[in-house]
């Protein structure tokens, strides 16, 4: 371990850009008869962990936080960092990454802002940043804010949450009630059509048609896409039809809201889990090859709330970040450093 820093609670995970690590928390106020509290973007030098510039969106934009908090962690572009915000006219908003200034500001919340974590693509001879809210799939210049094109594709409670996936030409997201939904992207401008979108309404096992994630990230392999499911079971489907290959049960709990994250390293990938494990693995057409695992970090964060009692377990929801040969991982209690170099044990 090289360091840890202490943390307000959240379900955001770190970005990591230039020596600095950002991340967002939240903290309950004491005083309150209700559930009030602070929210907080914050930037540490990624070796000593100081504060260099942090903004309070409660305070500073008048934002109202969403049911489950903010979860999306910021991106930086150039001299911006992007990140989602819910002010007047700024679901998402661009500040300086160095002074924290505003930049620009685009699209006005409807209903809750979400839980998206915008993505930056190349395509149509444009940059393209991605943002999947709870009412539409919108394309935008990350230099601007100006929207490029728009897919409406309404979302249940708000429930916004696994990151746009994009594939060659194809744009993939998935959501817990509503399934998944395919984009093909223009080549020549920046524009997108349909391909193909998921026919189930209902995120019970048996009943879903395909792949149903609540915030697990899918991955797209050549003509394959591997996701979790509503209640954790790992799910390959067919990428040009949507129809389901496989399913395994060996990676993450048979859970409702099963959650894990992936990052590609060469052939292989970083799997974490919401149990706190670390694995490396493959996916493949035939099946899911699982190579090792180890625990990193203590799951925090109770999945169950209000009547749904039944369903509670302690997780970790929590994406982390990959830099410089150490992965960063946040609790609800601290953010970690550790190395993946072998040199190192």
């Amino acid at each position: 371990m090289k360091w840890r820093v202490p943390l307000n609670s959240g379900y955001s995970g770190p970005a990591v850009a230039d020596g600095r690590v950002f991340i967002t928390d939240w903290a309950e106020d004491p005083e309150s008869r209700t559930v009030d509290g602070t929210e907080r973007a914050i930037a540490l030098d990624e070796e000593t962990g100081e504060i260099i510039w942090q903004k309070d969106f409660i305070k500073d934009f008048d934002s109202q936080i969403p049911t489950y908090g903010i979860t999306s962690a910021p991106i930086v572009e150039g001299d911006h960092l992007i990140t989602t915000v819910g002010a007047e006219g700024g679901l998402v908003m661009a500040f300086d990454k160095r002074t924290g200034e505003e930049v620009w500001r685009a699209l006005e919340p409807v209903q809750e802002i979400g839980y998206p974590q915008p993505v930056i693509i190349d395509a149509g001879g444009a940059r393209q940043l991605i943002i999947w809210h709870p009412a539409a799939l919108v394309a935008l210049d990350p230099a601007t804010g100006e929207v490029h094109w728009k897919e409406d594709w309404e979302t249940l409670y708000g429930m916004s949450v696994a990151t746009p996936v994009r594939h060659g030409n194809y744009l993939l997201v998935t959501q817990f009630y509503g399934g998944s939904l395919m984009m093909k992207l223009d080549q020549d401008r920046p524009g997108a059509s349909l391909l193909w979108k998921g026919q189930s309404r209902s995120e019970m096992p048996g009943e879903t048609d395909g792949l149903h994630s609540m915030i697990t990230t899918p991955i797209m392999e050549g003509n394959h896409v591997y996701g979790v499911c509503s209640y954790g079971e790992l799910r390959a489907l067919s990428a040009v039809t949507g129809e389901r290959v496989w399913v395994s049960d060996e990676m993450v709990a048979q859970a409702r809201w099963g959650t894990a994250f992936f990052v590609k390293h060469r052939d292989r990938y970083f799997v974490n889990n919401d149990d706190g494990f670390l694995m490396i693995a493959q996916f493949t057409p035939e099946g899911y090859v699982e190579q090792s695992r180890t625990k990193l970090i203590e799951p925090t964060s109770s999945a169950g709330f209000g009547p749904r009692k039944a369903f509670d377990r302690t997780v970790n929801w929590t994406h982390p970040a990959y830099a410089n040969r150490h992965i960063f991982q946040r609790n609800d209690n601290e953010i970690i450093r550790a190395s993946l170099d072998a040199a190192d044990y």
